[in-house]
């Protein structure tokens, strides 16, 4: 693509942030605009449910860079006032304000949103969401100025806010639907072990446990039912039942939609002139097949991609590895790949001593590991599933298996 005619990113998170970096970086010279709902510089999102509900990092930290930043490389931004309407013949963007911007190419990193659940009483004063710099910023003081919380959602954001609020002292209950916590994200082997260690740390785990309805009582408290019949009281709440990608621009452009904004191996979308990147984007894996991501890697991954893509310098298609993390009671957890079935699985390591890894695979061949405090481990993880050669549970039971050698031994990662 040549400079003529200005790039717009639609979504100033972590993929829109890493997009306008990493184009300005190829050279490109042309105009670029970053536009985002939020009236903050794009910023840092994993601190959200961490240090900042802990008070160890001010929300006003986190910004990627200072305004000084755009202004010197010539990025135009539009923050809180987002956009509308896409007009596709016209190659333009209308904004809130109604200002309307042209483009010759249209990045669309709009994320995903907060699941509301259809609860009586999710609406009440005490009820929290979290997904956003604002929405950590009402949470935050339910963390520091109250005894009890109640979390519906044993995921990943829900996790870590369990942790931070357990660490400030906070009676912390957590309802799950599920049998099992973040069994979206991991093996029952790593759920068992992270719900061990909340459980020791006073959290209180309701599993196969639904929310029913939440109900202000006398005292200004909030009583939440759930499916056992118990009534749960809490001073706050905080819903984290998942999110849904963010596809009604796409939709109303006429863009093709199906759990995600729909997208090649290159990242384009139906229309040859607009990419989508990150949580709101269902792209094609060269490994995992058509998958939705969530998460801060893909995201930036994606972002890069297509500013190389877009410089002319990058002509295969997308198919990094995911890795992903959460950070809970000083435990670090690790993940590389992705499976969604427990399947065949071997665990190396010490789960007593809380340094392990669980090598899971299909139809004998590794797709995923996830890693307890085991940093070197999961970065040859990430190797061994890049490799082109696949990785089977022989290699991982032979007598002296060390990950870090059999990566230096295979082939160059795939694409």
């Amino acid at each position: 693509m040549n400079d003529d005619g200005a790039v717009v990113v639609v979504g100033a998170g972590h993929g829109g942030f890493t997009f306008v970096t990493a184009l300005r970086q190829t050279g490109f010279t042309g105009e670029i605009h970053l536009i985002g709902d939020e009236n903050e510089l794009p910023y840092q999102r994993p601190p959200l449910s961490k240090e900042v509900l802990l008070g160890q990092k001010s929300p006003e930290a986190l910004a990627f860079r200072p305004e000084q930043f755009y202004e010197k490389n010539q990025v135009t931004t539009s923050l809180g006032d987002g956009v509308v309407t896409i007009d596709r013949d016209a190659r333009s963007v209308r904004l809130r304000s109604g200002r309307v911007v042209a483009y010759r190419h249209l990045v669309l990193a709009l994320g995903a949103s907060a699941v509301q659940l259809p609860i009586k009483g999710s609406d009440l004063p005490g009820v929290r969401y979290l997904r956003s710099l604002a929405d950590a910023r009402h949470l935050a003081p339910a963390v520091h100025n109250t005894s009890r919380l109640v979390i519906v959602g044993g995921g990943l954001i829900g996790m870590e806010v369990a942790a931070a609020a357990a660490d400030h002292g906070v009676v912390t209950t957590v309802v799950e639907a599920s049998g099992s916590v973040m069994a979206r994200a991991v093996s029952t082997t790593i759920a068992k072990h992270l719900q061990r260690l909340h459980r020791a740390r006073g959290v209180d785990l309701r599993l196969d446990t639904a929310l029913v309805e939440l109900r202000s009582n006398e005292s200004g408290s909030i009583d939440a039912l759930v499916s056992s019949g118990e009534v749960l009281t809490a001073d706050a709440v905080l819903i984290s039942a998942g999110a849904r990608p963010r596809t009604a621009l796409a939709t109303d452009a006429g863009l093709a939609v199906d759990d995600g904004i729909e997208v090649d191996e290159h990242l384009t979308t139906s229309d040859p002139n607009i990419s989508a990147i990150g949580d709101c984007a269902r792209f094609a894996h060269s490994r995992y097949g058509r998958i939705r991501i969530e998460s801060v890697q893909n995201a930036t991954d994606q972002a890069r991609h297509v500013a190389a893509r877009l410089a002319g310098s990058q002509h295969l298609g997308y198919g990094a590895v995911p890795w992903f993390w959460t950070t809970q009671f000083g435990t670090k957890v690790q993940m590389a790949g992705i499976c969604t079935a427990e399947g065949q699985q071997v665990t190396i390591g010490d789960i007593a001593e809380e340094k392990f890894s669980v090598y899971r695979f299909v139809d004998d061949r590794l797709v995923c590991v996830e890693s307890i405090n085991a940093p070197g481990e999961h970065m040859a993880a990430r190797r061994l599933l890049a490799a082109p050669d696949p990785i089977t549970i022989g290699h991982v039971t032979a007598v002296g298996f060390d990950p870090k050698q059999l990566a230096k031994t295979m082939g160059p990662a795939q694409p």
